[in-house]
């Protein structure tokens, strides 16, 4: 498989398959992120066998195990929140460590001091789209959007929890789940903040599964959320969790550097994604008043 920033090729071997990725611009720090994460959680990544540091390249072993988005068994998304929920708790004592190797820091100071310049970039999107629908949101709104987003932040850190790795790019094609463990895929996303903003990505992806009930998501909750009993109070934990749908959207909103490089911002399907997701934060500030937290047994 190529792209303009990636190689990955798979070996057959007479033992597992292996797998060499090779990451150009913007992506190279993709190899010192997942080296690194696989050194400190062999439990979580697949074994590295050896770099190629003049390539930005490493070959790893092929993970066993079934693709979690190939399945819609309770089973393996349980074991995946369960294997997230462990591996952001051992990484709580690496942060430094993790944002060395290249991953973004996201933690509440960084993410309050951004909250203003993207309201004003998105006021200035807004001003230029010229097709309704989709709804335009006014100077006014989006002003009450950044208070509320700073005040979830306030809330959220208040709460305690404290910084871990995360991933931006959760998605069930990044998961390989078998009967013994989880493996996390493609860490070029990797950032140090909250954990309850992967998290909420994995939900987002579930939700996005006709056949998954309310019922479904709840035991989803349950099971990532008793692997932090130890570490946050479940009332706590419960009450962060009603933050995380609207600060999920915002941190992967400016999680990436698009609402800041002006050519890209030029691009008309750019700029409609980044209102589409300013009008997403609303409607989850709107709804915020009247989430209540989630009880956890």
């Amino acid at each position: 498989m190529r792209a303009p920033s990636f190689s990955l090729i798979r070996f057959e071997t007479d033992g597992p398959a292996l797998w060499f990725k090779a990451v150009g611009k913007p992506n190279e720090k993709e190899t010192s992120i997942t080296c690194t994460l696989a050194q400190l959680f062999p439990d979580y990544l697949p074994p590295i066998l050896g770099t190629r540091p003049d390539w930005n390249g490493w070959l790893a072993e092929e993970a066993e195990g079934r693709n979690l988005h190939e399945t819609q068994e309770i089973t393996f998304w349980k074991a995946a929140a369960t294997a997230l929920a462990r591996l952001q708790i051992e990484s709580i004592d690496h942060g430094p460590r993790i944002l060395s190797a290249g991953a973004r820091d996201l933690g509440p100071a960084v993410l309050a001091s951004l909250v203003q310049p993207f309201i004003e970039m998105m006021t200035q999107l807004m001003e230029e789209q010229r097709k309704v629908p989709p709804a335009v949101l006014c100077r006014q709104e989006l002003l009450s959007l950044g208070d509320c987003i700073h005040s979830a932040l306030a809330a959220l850190d208040a709460v305690g929890i404290p910084p871990t790795v995360g991933h931006f790019d959760l998605n069930p094609g990044n998961i390989i789940v078998s009967p013994t463990r989880c493996v996390f895929l493609d860490w070029v996303e990797a950032y140090v903040g909250n954990p309850l903003l992967s998290f909420e990505y994995l939900l987002e992806h579930l939700r996005g599964i006709t056949a998954m009930s309310a019922s479904v998501e709840a035991t989803l909750i349950e099971s990532y959320c008793a692997q932090w009993e130890k570490v946050v109070s479940p009332a706590a934990f419960g009450e962060a969790l009603r933050f995380g749908p609207l600060l999920a959207v915002f941190a992967y909103a400016i999680g990436n550097d698009a609402w800041t490089d002006m050519q890209k911002l030029l691009e008309p399907a750019t700029a409609g994604y980044l209102r589409s997701l300013a009008r997403r934060m609303n409607r989850e500030a709107n709804e915020l008043t009247h989430r209540r937290p989630v009880c956890l047994h």
